[in-house]
């Protein structure tokens, strides 16, 4: 069964989606599971997420990035495309659903991006017509190992939608971040093989 209505609850959902693709907990220095936080303040969706990866931060970056691709290793995308890009900026539209057990829910949103170097990816969404939303999403490099920590903030026109959404919002950060992970260490290791591959040729 499909709901494509537009009330209150698929409203919520919708928005959970849209900020999931981008995601405070104790630092981590190693390959660890996502961490995330959901808290309703004061009529604000507040979320942090934090996880690492042993993968350079240019490629962790990179698959952060890949708006064109992100369809193909995040599981509730079915379309991602860059619509415009600038010196700094990208327009970025994304479509797909979320299973909701006996019922899944089409979602549809454009954000606008801003890159900061390799160090920062700041978002918000172009259409506010259910609210607020903003996000940044932090990387930092320590030794061999990378740490991303992402924030958001989204104010929702109705309230019942802050007190209801911590879960399923903090589920959704989970499931996108921890797919994006998995594909950062899948290039990692291609990348390797490749750099090996070509060492053995050259002796």
């Amino acid at each position: 069964m499909r709901i494509d209505s537009y009330n209150g609850l698929a409203a919520m959902f919708r928005y959970f989606c849209c900020i999931a693709i981008f995601l405070l907990a104790t630092p981590l220095w190693a390959d660890d599971a996502v961490m995330v936080q959901a808290e309703s303040k004061q009529g604000h969706i507040l979320v942090t997420a934090e996880f690492t990866t042993p993968v350079p931060q240019a490629l962790v970056f990179a698959v952060l990035t890949d708006f064109d691709h992100m369809s193909e290793y995040v599981p509730s995308l079915k379309h991602s495309r860059i619509l415009s890009t600038g010196t700094h900026e990208l327009r970025v539209e994304q479509k797909g659903a979320v299973n909701l057990g006996l019922f899944s829910l089409d979602f549809d949103s454009q954000r606008a991006i801003e890159l900061h170097g390799m160090d920062e990816i700041l978002s918000h969404s172009l259409d506010q017509s259910q609210g607020k939303y903003s996000s940044s999403t932090q990387l930092m490099t320590r030794g061999d190992v990378t740490r991303v920590v992402f924030r958001s903030d989204w104010e929702p026109n109705q309230s019942l939608l802050a007190e209801v959404g911590t879960r399923v919002i903090r589920d959704q950060i989970s499931q996108q971040f921890s797919a994006m992970q998995k594909e950062m260490l899948r290039r990692s290791s291609k990348l390797t093989s490749r750099t090996g591959a070509l060492d053995a040729n050259l002796h």
